[in-house]
């Protein structure tokens, strides 16, 4: 029997969003979704000829961040055109879709995500990646869409990573500055 190989999924790791992805991919890890795909964590910007046809890249990031990533996400899709599906969330990404779109993301995940992270790894496995590459497709968390009892589910641990980050006790702004998307959600607590 010839099995197909698993869909790569790459989190491109920085110093900046190390904290991140170990929660996002507890997510998956609790739902039994990482067995589905192969996991690929990755910490120094890799040449475009790393990646293959049918990979899922996952990137976060803050504004301060957006020249390095841009650079990088310019490079893929020169190459790869639509063949790599690339995916943006993080601050800069909840208070500025449209730019990210420009950048050549292809899905957005704005606010919290670890629900919508979920939905989109059952999504991929139904075989959306081809979709989500042809129209651009942004997860938004609603208000109220991670309250505390599931906060307190997903942990920052996961398998796939070597250290623990620190346990984010608290989500969320009260001080509601204009130039911050931290506060477009509600305050939860562990």
């Amino acid at each position: 029997m010839n099995r197909q190989p698993k869909k790569r999924i790459i989190s491109r790791v920085s110093w900046n969003n190390r904290l991140s992805f170990p929660d996002l991919l507890n997510a998956w890890e609790q739902e039994g979704l990482d067995r589905e795909f192969e996991i690929v964590i990755i910490e120094d910007k890799p040449d475009p000829g790393f990646y293959r046809s049918g990979d899922v890249v996952l990137f976060s990031f803050m504004t301060p961040d957006l020249p390095v990533i841009y650079d990088e996400v310019r490079a893929i899709k020169e190459r790869w055109k639509s063949d790599v599906l690339l995916v943006a969330g993080g601050p800069h990404v909840t208070g500025e879709q449209e730019l990210a779109f420009q950048m050549g993301f292809d899905v957005l995940f704005v606010g919290p995500a670890e629900r919508n992270f979920v939905r989109f790894g059952r999504d991929l496995l139904d075989g959306k990646a081809a979709v989500f590459a042809k129209e651009k497709t942004v997860f938004r968390a609603e208000p109220g869409h991670l309250d505390s009892a599931e906060f307190n589910r997903f942990l920052p641990v996961s398998r796939y990573f070597a250290t623990v980050p620190p346990l984010e006790i608290m989500r969320g702004c009260f001080w509601h500055c204009r130039y911050c998307s931290t506060h477009l959600h509600d305050v939860v607590y562990r």
